[in-house]
């Protein structure tokens, strides 16, 4: 299994990057490190079921369904309080190589790599020559990581790219392609 992550503050352009990866790629799918997070606390605030994407476009503002909270603030409040202090900083991790391998497929794009110690069960059970870490600047539009928990993140052994997205969606998004194809076809001059 190929995995591709994507690391970078918010609204950098991660889920841009990640769509025009997997307009790409054939049997590609989209699975991200918070997914669990998100639907395990919809459910703990009574919404079983609801979609991990469902607050995606309100995200930051103060919602009812979480009792005035943000939905990121209790996502954040969920993992920091409860599921990490119980299980450990790699739980997430833990769970999505559950959820990786229950997909049986061949290639992952991973729209939401915040957190390097994340990863650890994730280059233990695939391996790190199979991933690529892409990770999205936009400082010049503005985007950090100012005020938020994640940050840039090495991993090792893994082949790391960093890409600038200046706002040029079009030229972002064929550098973002371009990315994978490289380290494809890097991988695969080394396999021969």
């Amino acid at each position: 299994m190929k995995l591709i992550l994507l690391n970078g503050p918010p609204r950098a352009g991660k889920d841009t990057a990640a769509s025009a990866i997997l307009a790409r790629m054939t049997g590609a799918v989209r699975l991200g490190m918070s997914y669990h997070l998100k639907e395990a606390t919809h459910a703990a605030y009574g919404m079983p079921g609801r979609p991990h994407d469902a607050y995606e476009a309100v995200k930051d503002v103060p919602n009812a369904d979480f009792f005035g909270q943000t939905p990121r603030a209790a996502y954040i409040a969920h993992s920091e309080r409860y599921m990490k202090p119980l299980h450990g900083a790699d739980v997430f991790g833990r769970i999505f190589v559950r959820r990786a391998l229950a997909l049986n497929v061949q290639t992952i794009v991973a729209p939401d790599a915040g957190f390097a110690d994340e990863w650890t069960p994730v280059i233990a059970e695939f391996g790190a020559g199979n991933m690529l870490l892409i990770r999205v600047h936009a400082e010049g539009r503005g985007r950090t990581f100012a005020g938020d928990s994640r940050s840039f993140i090495s991993l090792p052994g893994v082949v790391t790219v960093d890409l600038h997205n200046d706002g040029d969606r079009s030229v972002f998004e064929r550098q973002a392609v371009h990315a994978v194809l490289d380290w494809a076809w890097a991988g695969e001059a080394l396999a021969a």
